[in-house]
C-alpha cells in the first residue's frame, strides 16, 4: 500500500465490488510487487485499518527494521507479517568479542545498540556506514546485497510493539540465523517463522566455531554463547559434559529465544550439518521443521524434539537407510517427506514401503496418508525382504564354509534393519523364499502366463513377475486401447490354489511377484468404476468361495466312500 495512494483502502472485513459486478471481502491489505521504498507514518495505517490482522509487504524496498516495529505498534491487532524479498537491515546478536562504547549498554540486552542520540534518528551518515560494512552480519550464502544491520537498541524488557506477531515471513531477505534469533527476542509470542531461500549455510552462533557447534566447544566459546542476548543460562553441573557444553549452551539459548515457536521453515537454504540442527531439539513447542531443499546427507537422533510431529527432508542428499532409521527414534514424529533424495530415487518402487516400515509412528509420507492396510502391507513386505536377506547371507557363508562369517553377516543385516526384531514379534517369523532356480531355467522361473479378459475377449500373455502394476497398465493400454487411468484390474488366481481374488488397480508400484502370480492366473480388465469394481471383486470372491466349498464337499464325499470301503474290508 503506497503512502501516496489517492484513495484509502476499504476497511478490513468490508464488502467491495470488483469490476462493478463481483462482491468480495477484504481479508488483508498489502502491495504485490509494489517496489515501493518510501512510506508515510505508520499511524496512517492505524487510522485507515485499525483492525488489520494480516499484512503482506513482500517484494518492496523496505530497509528499516525500526519502521517494522513502528508499524506493529500502530496495528495492535496484527498477527501475521510477510516481509519476503525486502532488503532489511536486521538486528543481530552480539558476537561475544570486542564491543564498541556506543553498544556496551545494549549488549546486556543482546544487541549492538547505538548511543541515545543515534537511536533517535536514522542519519544518512549511519546509512553510508552500513553500506560500507556490506553484509558482514548477513550470514554465509546471502544472495542479496544487504545493508549492514543498523545498530538497534532494545529496552530492558520485551518490546510490546511486536509482542502480538505470531507469524513472521522473511523468505529471500538474506537473513542469517543469528539475526533470526535476535529478532525472536522482540517476538515473545512467535508461533511460525519462515526463513526460506536465504542462502543460510549454518546455524552457528557468535563466539562459536563449526567444531564448537558440533559439541567440541572451547571455554571461551562457551562463555560467549552462554551470555548471548542477555538470556540467563545456568545449566546444572551435570546437565552437559565438558565436550558438549557449548552445544548445550546454544540449545538452552534457542529454547529461551523461541519459547512458543511451533513451525520453523528453513527450506531452500544450504544447510548441511545435522549436528547444528540438533541444537533445535530443546525448543519446547516445535512441532513442524521444514528442511526440504538443503544439503543434508545424514540424520541423527540424540534426544529432544519431544513435540516434533512433522519433519520435511525432501530434495536433500540422503543416501543411506540409516537416516530413515534415525527418524524412528523421534518420539512424536507422524509426518515426513523424503522424496527426491538419492535414497528414494535409487529404488522408487520399494522406497515408500521401506520408509513406512522403518518408521513406526508415520501416518503421512510425502503428503500422502498412510492407511492401516498400507502399513500392514509395508511391514510384511519389509519383513519378508529382510528375512530373505538373512537367508541369502547365511547361504553365502555356508557355501564358503565360514561359520564365523555367517554370524558376522547376520549381525550386519540386523544392524542395518533395527526394526526387524520388533516386526518379527508382531507378525511372527516368516519362511524365506525358495532359492532361485538353476541358471538354465532362471528365465522360465521369472515368468508367468496370464489370461487377460476384457469385454468378452481373451488373450494369453507371458509376463515377467518383476513387472510392476503401473507398467502392466501401460502395456494393456496399447493392447486393449483402454487408458491406463481408466483401467480396473482384478487378479483371479487358479481355482486349485484356494487363494482369493485381489483388486490390484491402485498398486502401481508393486511387482506382480508380490501377489504370487503364477501360470493359470486370470486378469480381468474393465473400466474404472468404484461401484463396479467392488461388485466384481465381491462376485469373484463369492465364486472362489463357492468353488472352494464345492471342492471341500467333494473331498469329504471321497473320504466317506473310502471309509465305507475300509469298513467292509475289515468286516
Amino acid at each position: 500500500m503506497d503512502a501516496g495512494a489517492g484513495t484509502p483502502p476499504p476497511p478490513l472485513g468490508s464488502r467491495v465490488l470488483l469490476g462493478g459486478r463481483h462482491a468480495a471481502t477484504v481479508r488483508y491489505v498489502g502491495p504485490v510487487d509494489g517496489q515501493s521504498g518510501t512510506w508515510g507514518p505508520a499511524t496512517e495505517l492505524q487510522q485507515v485499518l485499525p483492525g488489520l490482522a494480516e499484512l503482506d509487504l513482500s517484494g518492496n524496498l523496505i530497509s528499516s527494521w525500526a519502521f517494522v516495529a513502528e508499524l506493529a505498534a500502530a496495528l495492535p491487532g496484527l498477527h501475521t507479517l510477510n516481509l519476503s524479498g525486502n532488503r532489511l537491515a536486521l538486528p543481530s546478536l552480539a558476537g561475544g568479542g570486542a564491543t564498541t562504547a556506543a553498544g556496551t549498554d545494549s549488549m546486556a540486552a543482546g544487541m549492538g545498540a547505538p548511543s541515545a542520540a543515534a537511536a533517535g534518528s536514522h542519519s544518512s551518515a549511519a546509512e553510508h556506514q552500513q553500506q560500507a560494512q556490506g553484509s558482514s552480519e548477513g550470514g554465509s550464502g546471502s544472495k542479496l546485497p544487504m545493508p549492514a544491520a543498523a545498530a538497534y537498541s532494545l529496552p530492558a524488557g520485551q518490546p510490546t510493539s511486536l509482542a502480538g506477531i505470531r507469524t513472521l515471513v522473511l523468505n529471500g531477505c538474506g537473513a542469517s540465523w543469528q539475526q533470526a534469533v535476535a529478532i525472536a527476542q522482540q517476538l515473545p509470542n512467535l508461533r511460525e517463522l519462515h526463513l526460506c531461500n536465504n542462502g543460510m549455510a549454518s546455524l552457528q552462533m557468535p563466539g562459536t566455531s563449526s567444531s564448537e557447534a558440533g559439541g567440541k566447544g572451547s571455554s571461551g566459546g562457551e562463555g560467549a554463547v552462554a551470555t548471548l542476548a542477555g538470556l540467563s543460562l545456568s545449566p546444572s553441573a551435570g546437565s552437559c559434559s565438558s565436550a558438549s557444553h557449548s552445544l548445550c549452551s546454544i540449545s538452552q539459548l534457542l529454547a529461551a529465544a523461541f519459547p512458543q515457536l511451533e513451525v520453523l521453515d528453513l527450506e531452500g537454504n544450504a544447510l548441511s550439518s545435522w549436528t547444528e540442527l540438533a541444537t533445535l531439539s530443546t525448543l519446547p513447542r516445535l512441532r513442524s521443521l521444514l528442511l526440504s531443499g538443503n544439503r543434508l546427507d545424514d540424520v541423527q537422533y540424540s534426544g529432544g524434539f519431544t513435540s516434533l510431529r512433522s519433519l520435511l527432508l525432501g530434495s536433500n542428499c540422503l543416501a543411506d537407510w540409516a537416516a530413515v532409521d534415525a527418524l524412528n527414534s523421534f518420539p512424536a514424529l507422524e509426518e515426513a517427506r523424503l522424496s527426491d533424495n538419492p535414497l528414494t530415487a535409487a529404488a522408487p518402487s520399494s522406497a515408500r514401503y521401506q520408509c513406512i516400515a522403518r518408521i513406526r509412528g508415520l501416518t503421512v509420507l510425502n503428503a500422502s496418508a498412510v492407511s492401516p492396510a498400507e502399513r500392514w502391507d509395508a511391514e510384511l513386505n519389509y519383513l519378508r525382504l529382510v528375512t530373505d536377506e538373512l537367508a541369502s547371507a547365511a547361504a553365502a557363508a555356508a557355501a564358503a564354509g565360514a561359520g564365523r562369517d555367517a554370524a558376522a553377516a547376520r549381525e550386519a543385516v540386523l544392524a542395518a534393519n533395527p526394526r526387524f526384531g520388533e516386526l518379527t514379534q508382531k507378525y511372527g517369523e516368516l519362511t524365506p523364499a525358495a532359492p532361485k532356480a538353476a541358471t538354465g531355467s532362471a528365465l522360465a522361473s521369472s515368468m508367468a502366463q496370464l489370461t487377460v479378459c476384457h469385454n468378452g475377449k481373451t488373450l494369453t500373455k507371458k509376463l515377467p513377475v518383476s513387472l510392476t502394476v503401473g507398467k502392466l497398465k501401460l502395456m494393456l493400454e496399447r493392447l486393449l486401447r483402454v487408458k491406463a487411468a481408466q483401467q480396473a484390474l482384478l487378479l483371479v488366481p487358479p481355482e486349485a490354489s484356494g487363494a482369493q481374488p485381489e483388486d490390484i488397480t491402485d498398486d502401481d508400484g508393486r511387482e506382480l511377484r508380490y501377489y504370487d502370480v503364477c501360470d493359470g492366473c486370470r486378469l480381468e480388465v474393465s473400466t474404472s468404476d468404484p461401484a463396479a469394481r467392488a461388485a466384481a471383486l465381491a462376485a469373484a470372491k463369492a465364486a472362489a468361495a463357492a468353488a472352494h466349498a464345492e471342492r471341500m464337499e467333494q473331498h469329504e464325499k471321497t473320504i466317506q466312500q473310502f471309509r465305507a470301503v475300509e469298513q467292509r474290508l475289515m468286516a
